[in-house]
């Protein structure tokens, strides 16, 4: 997944795997022209998008200048500057989320996969509990439940046709999980394995977050 977003980067940013910070009024106003361009694309060539993502965006960035900065905020320019808009300021994790579904990488129903990232997250909360205790656990997943949550509010704004709600998207990472129940330890680890992958797609950080308490923990 890491290598999949990487040459996403690459190909939109040329010379670049990496989005570099900038301050610089230049930066952000192909930032914002390049929010412009993903707005005035989705409005006119992807019915199934909607534009509020890019425009919440845009205004977040707007709000978090001084009111006599001479930013260009209506030219059209290149979605290959999006990268800049971290440096202005702008979520990692909106700007990822934008040039994904922006190049046509989650799938039609990107709640399903969402729900399989929320059942493993539902799968190491016992695993969390059982390891570092229960209070240390809530505090894990809390984190990591409400990142699942900013996701989901992010896809709702992104695609016009997708509107599930945290206990619907909850509802099918229960069924997933009780489906598992049937499964041989190999083909539980095999498909638990392919909903961590998941989260790490969507933005919930679940490796990393158990990696880093392991690490604390010894």
């Amino acid at each position: 997944m890491k290598l999949l977003l990487t040459l996403l980067i690459a190909i939109l940013v040329p010379g670049s795997a990496q989005a570099q910070p900038t301050n610089e009024l230049s930066g952000i106003n192909r930032c914002l022209g390049a929010l412009n361009a993903d707005i005035q694309v989705v409005e006119s060539k992807k019915p199934r998008m909607s534009s509020e993502f890019a425009k919440g965006i845009k205004g977040w960035l707007l709000l978090g200048l001084d009111s006599d900065s001479p930013v260009d905020v209506e030219t059209i320019g290149s979605i290959k500057d999006l990268h800049l808009c971290i440096g202005a300021g702008a979520k990692v994790s909106d700007i990822e989320m934008l040039m994904k579904s922006f190049s046509g990488l989650f799938p039609q129903d990107p709640l399903e996969d969402l729900a399989k990232c929320v059942a493993a997250l539902k799968i190491m909360e016992t695993v969390a509990t059982r390891e570092y205790g229960k209070k240390k656990a809530d505090e894990l997943m809390n984190y990591l439940y409400g990142t699942a949550g900013s996701a989901l509010v992010q896809l709702r704004y992104i695609y016009s046709d997708v509107d599930g709600t945290i206990e619907s998207v909850n509802a099918v990472a229960e069924s997933l999980v009780t489906r598992l129940d049937g499964k041989t330890l190999e083909q539980r680890m095999r498909i638990v394995g392919h909903y961590k992958k998941l989260c790490e797609w969507y933005g919930v950080p679940l490796e990393a977050t158990i990696t880093g308490a392991e690490a604390i923990a010894r």
